[in-house]
């Protein structure tokens, strides 16, 4: 059976997992990428975006492969790109089209109504692959119980992506688990907590072996000599036990990593460990400087005191750290801005980013939406961006400084692979769209 997936942007992990158990049982997988250059939440430019766009192109692709079947695994910020793209596809194929993710978990009713979609995976897709082309159409898959054990799953097909986009071998990125412990009320994970809780599937926060870890990061050093690795966990510091195996077996891999954790729970041990395990720079999720608005709207323990106390062990330690802060907090007065620049002179991150609050379905803070935004939100229709319409050369300057930061500690791959990638998805769109 030869099934293509869709993908944009970046490493898609679902999809690469999928592939990899597709190959084991015999099938055919395919991969479609599309980078979406200056039509994505970071910058958008309709002209732009136009010039470069090989969405036409793609569907060539596809109608050349005669796929069986073709996947999309979306999130709710490409969502709406997904289902463009999944029209398009329908008006020249007829092959069925599945859409999975985590905007399909949360609202498969949703997903389904699309005249452009034909199934739906209303949760993890690792036991739909295994009954792979026996569904019907128009069907939404019902969420199965959750894979306890992750070490029985194989290693992600790294290569049907690094075949497309070899400048991500650079800096390897890698999950320990799934789940978050934590339940922040402006978060996806969360919601996706709660539904598997109340629909009884499972143990939702989930960490592979640390053995299996070190396996892969092995294969991976010898196969694609990364220069970095970055763990994508939502905490990474999920156990301080599995964290002081990680420690010891860590050792012979030796490259420099990035993770993150949540300033409020880490541990003075786990810093220790962290530092010997030769972490380079930890994202701590701050949000608000304010321990009130923290602790009763967003459901973020810790006081300030014990983060000041963890910023100031970063430091003797030598532990670069950056905090993520969030704007338009629903009910957050603006004088917590004030504190907020306070707080960060005081203990002095690397850097900080700053994001604006982003509503995603389910998530908690949603009950501060009128029905309308809410209805909007299921839909995938709310975006954000990076670059604002005002104040756009204060914001370039900050970035430019927030980079010259990054290279004053070594952090060169967040500088320049942008950059680099930027150059090289222009090159290969213009190729795909003007050059064959």
């Amino acid at each position: 059976m030869k099934v293509a997936f869709v993908i944009s942007e970046c490493e898609n992990y679902a999809v690469q997992l999928f592939s990899a158990m597709l190959k084991e049982r015999g099938h055919q997988p395919y991969l479609i990428f599309d980078p979406r250059l200056f039509a994505n939440d970071e910058v958008s430019n309709n002209r732009l975006a136009n010039f470069f766009d090989i969405r036409k192109q793609n569907i060539n692709k596809l109608k050349n492969i005669k796929p069986d079947l073709i996947g999309f695994s979306v999130y709710t910020q490409d969502y709406q790109w997904a289902l463009g793209m999944a029209r398009m596809i329908k008006k020249e194929m007829s092959t069925p089209i599945i859409f999975g993710g985590i905007h399909c978990i949360l609202c498969p009713e949703q997903v389904i109504k699309e005249d452009c979609v034909d199934m739906v995976c209303a949760g993890e897709g690792e036991k739909f692959i295994e009954n792979i082309g026996s569904l019907p159409s128009k069907y939404v898959y019902p969420p199965q119980p959750l894979v306890e054990d992750l070490d029985i799953l194989p290693f992600i097909d790294r290569d049907i992506f690094y075949e497309q986009k070899p400048l991500f071998k650079q800096g390897y990125t890698i999950s320990t688990g799934r789940g978050c412990p934590h339940q922040c009320t402006f978060c996806a994970s969360d919601a996706l907590g709660r539904f598997y809780r109340e629909n009884k599937l499972g143990k939702y926060v989930r960490q592979r072996s640390v053995e299996n870890v070190i396996k892969e990061l092995d294969i991976a050093q010898h196969k694609y000599n990364p220069k970095t690795v970055y763990f994508t966990d939502d905490v990474f510091t999920l156990s301080v036990n599995w964290l002081r195996e990680f420690t010891k077996q860590y050792q012979h891999i030796g490259i420099p990593f990035y993770c993150t954790a949540n300033p409020g729970t880490i541990k003075d041990e786990e810093l220790h460990l962290l530092k010997q395990s030769g972490c380079q720079m930890i994202g701590f999720g701050m949000q608000s400087c304010n321990e009130q608005t923290r602790k009763t709207l967003l459901k973020r323990t810790g006081s300030n005191a014990r983060i000041k106390q963890v910023a100031k062990l970063c430091h003797e330690l030598g532990i670069h750290f950056s905090f993520d802060h969030i704007y338009n907090l629903p009910t957050e007065p603006l004088e917590h801005q004030e504190e907020a620049k306070q707080f960060y002179k005081e203990t002095r991150p690397d850097y900080v980013n700053t994001f604006t609050m982003t509503y995603l379905p389910k998530i908690e803070l949603n009950k501060y939406l009128d029905d309308t935004t809410r209805k909007e939100v299921d839909e995938g229709k709310i975006r954000t961006t990076m670059l604002p319409k005002s104040n756009m050369f204060k914001f370039i300057w900050q970035l430019i400084k927030k980079d010259i930061r990054r290279l004053i500690i070594g952090r060169y791959s967040d500088v320049f692979f942008p950059i680099q990638l930027l150059f090289v998805n222009m090159r290969d769109n213009l190729w795909i769209k003007y050059g064959q």
